[in-house]
């Protein structure tokens, strides 16, 4: 018997032998002083009390009845008393079990030494389909539905961890009484009850949620397996663009330029010097002209499409790309510490491509930074790709709008690489972009 357990029978001893004990001193107090006082007054004023028989009779008469009324008087004070407690305690009782069997959870107290169930609520009989006799025969291995093996050692060491006061919690596959099952969560306890130490279970169907967050899953891997294909196909659609950009647009652009050539001699021997100056002046300015579409069809070409990540790989794209975004933004950008033999397969490295390139246009268009470094370094198996700058730094509120900075995008290409984007402030200004993924793709 454990020490709670004792003190609470001491108590419950307490509460019912005080009054006993109560009325038999008020009893024994009485009937002294009623003794003592009728012999000394009687003898006192009524000395020949001693000869006269009646006396002690009615003496005697006296005490028992009034002893009588002062015991009926105890008795009834006590009982009216009890009568209130025993009223407010089946009340309380009722309470009890309102709650007891209202609740929407299946609760069973069962025995710790062996396991055997001592006490079930409604709910728990409309859980399992089994009244309360039923349940109080079986166990946790015939409530379970086979689906997970029931292996004593696990169950002794949740009992162990229920007994030393923790509150233990697991999910668990149940069958019902008809063979239909069901998924649980099993919340266990030591709760002090009757005098004795209960496992206190409650059991919730957790069914449905565990319904709705497989179907989330599957919903969330058919949306990413979208996602991904609508990313391949419009990097495939940039590819074909870009081609056609760089072929047919460029070759013309060649040709023009080839006839410019050509126009530009028969300009030159034309007799009439201020025709042909001003022939030569407009053909130089159709040349600047055409040089400039050139390099703007060289730019969107390689916007489309870097043809270097796929000759040269990651590390140097990114290189490149820097290197371009300074000639293009006026932003001093650089590139801290690139990782070495970085070798990912095309479109996963096109993904930390256009991150990285969306990083670069966010700091372009909001940061007003002076200053950008792009790092990519191995922190454990993974990948990390930094973007920061001194800009104006992001604010809390554009974070949440993942829409307004082309976030929304990149947090969709974090996942497609099966990694986390984090964005946050700079300890003292800018905005830092991180981005960290595993080097080998499960």
């Amino acid at each position: 018997m454990s020490g709670q357990e004792g003190g609470n029978k001491i108590s419950e001893a307490k509460q019912w032998y005080a009054p006993a004990v109560r009325i038999a001193l008020i009893y024994g107090v009485v009937s002294a002083v009623w003794i003592f006082a009728s012999d000394y007054l009687l003898y006192r004023f009524v000395p020949a009390s001693r000869k006269l028989e009646w006396v002690s009779v009615f003496k005697g008469w006296c005490f028992v009845w009034g002893t009588a009324v002062l015991l009926w008087w105890l008795m009834r004070c006590l009982l009216g008393r009890l009568n209130v407690s025993r009223l407010a305690l089946e009340e309380r009782e009722r309470q009890l079990a309102t709650l007891f069997h209202g609740v929407n959870e299946a609760v069973i107290v069962a025995d710790p030494e062996d396991g055997s169930i001592v006490l079930t609520n409604r709910t728990a009989e409309r859980m399992f389909q089994l009244s309360q006799e039923q349940l109080r025969s079986q166990n946790a291995e015939s409530l379970s539905s086979g689906a997970l093996r029931y292996d004593p050692v696990i169950a002794r060491r949740l009992m162990r961890r229920s007994m030393q006061g923790e509150e233990v919690s697991i999910e668990w596959h149940c069958k019902r009484a008809d063979g239909s099952t069901f998924w649980a969560e099993v919340v266990s306890r030591m709760v002090p009850l009757g005098g004795k130490t209960r496992l206190l279970v409650s059991i919730r169907d957790i069914s449905e949620r565990r319904k709705a967050l497989h179907d989330a899953r599957e919903s969330r891997a058919m949306l990413r397996a979208l996602v991904t294909r609508n990313e391949k196909t419009r990097e495939m659609e940039r590819t074909r663009i870009s081609r056609e950009v760089h072929d047919v647009l460029g070759q013309l652009l060649t040709a023009i330029k080839l006839g410019h050539g050509s126009l530009e001699r028969k300009v030159r021997v034309i007799p009439d010097q201020d025709l042909k100056s001003e022939m030569v002046g407009k053909l130089g300015q159709l040349e600047e002209l055409t040089d400039q579409m050139l390099v703007s069809i060289r730019e969107i070409s390689h916007d489309l499409r870097p043809v270097k990540l796929e000759e040269t790989g990651l590390v140097e794209s990114l290189e490149a790309e820097v290197r371009t975004f300074s000639a293009r933004s006026g932003i001093s950008c650089v590139t801290g510490e690139l990782a070495a033999g970085v070798s990912l397969a095309p479109d996963r490295a096109m993904q930390v491509f256009r991150v990285c390139q969306e990083a670069l246009t966010n700091v372009a268009r909001h940061a007003g930074a002076s200053r950008a470094v792009v790092s990519l370094r191995r922190t454990g198996g993974e990948l990390e790709l930094r973007i920061e700058d001194d800009g104006c730094g992001i604010r809390d509120e554009q974070i949440a709008a993942m829409g307004s900075l082309g976030l929304a995008g990149m947090s969709e290409r974090a996942e497609l690489l099966g990694g986390v984007m984090l964005i946050e402030r700079g300890q003292a200004t800018g905005t830092i972009v991180t981005l960290t993924f595993p080097e080998i793709f499960p």
